[in-house]
């Protein structure tokens, strides 16, 4: 079976949402604010079935850039953690938005991107969303694709609304917003805090939640 951005029930209109909102997060670039991989922030939405999800945020030293998706939260980013770059496969699974060096993706997806027109950062970066389970990574599916999309969308909006975005993820202050984003299937409502700190040193409790500020800021997406 051929690669495709539009396996797993991706449409076409989907794809295309999500390379528009790629454009936006890469403009937003939050690896330049967030500037450890282990500054989490937590995010739950009902309508994209997320409570209490972590989101980690890459490209920090220039190798990937994008974000990780933890929707088991916490204990799925511990596991994470203690078993990335061991080539043991995960338990619970998350979900990976990376751009891509067009050298490094398929003859296959470079043709669908020129068929469909859809939008790219530069001629050599493409986003793609890829799923790593306990089988290994897989092609993401619809409700995977919408919920990065959603992700994406709300990291874009805390950029731009958070003016204490960097010390936050650092422990130094707090926040809780709820931000309305659109994808490619309509509108959501998603919370995001933080601090969600990994302690300073891996004693094999696990990690440390700090809870958030208890009063939440309204802003919407239009």
């Amino acid at each position: 079976m051929k690669d495709s951005y539009l396996a797993q029930g991706v449409t076409a209109a989907q794809a295309g949402s999500l390379f528009n909102t790629a454009r936006e997060l890469w403009a937003a670039a939050p690896w330049n604010i967030i500037l450890s991989a282990d500054s989490l922030i937590r995010v739950s939405c009902v309508s994209l079935a997320l409570d209490n999800a972590v989101i980690s945020v890459v490209g920090q030293h220039r190798e990937m850039f994008g974000f990780l998706l933890f929707p088991a939260g916490l204990d799925a980013y511990a596991e994470f953690e203690k078993t990335s770059g061991r080539g043991i496969p995960p338990k619970q699974p998350f979900v990976s938005f990376a751009f891509v060096s067009r050298h490094d993706l398929s003859v296959h997806l470079r043709r669908e991107v020129e068929k469909f027109g859809w939008p790219l950062v530069t001629e050599s970066l493409y986003p793609l969303v890829t799923t790593v389970d306990a089988r290994g990574p897989r092609q993401a599916s619809s409700s995977e694709v919408d919920r990065v999309e959603a992700v994406a969308s709300a990291l874009c909006e805390l950029v731009r609304t958070e003016p204490n975005l960097e010390g936050v993820t650092f422990g130094i202050g707090s926040f809780e917003h709820t931000l309305e984003v659109t994808t490619a299937t309509g509108r959501h409502e998603l919370r995001l805090s933080a601090p969600c700190i990994p302690p300073a040193d891996d004693d094999g409790d696990g990690l440390v939640f700090v809870r958030p500020a208890t009063t939440a800021s309204k802003r919407r997406r239009r």
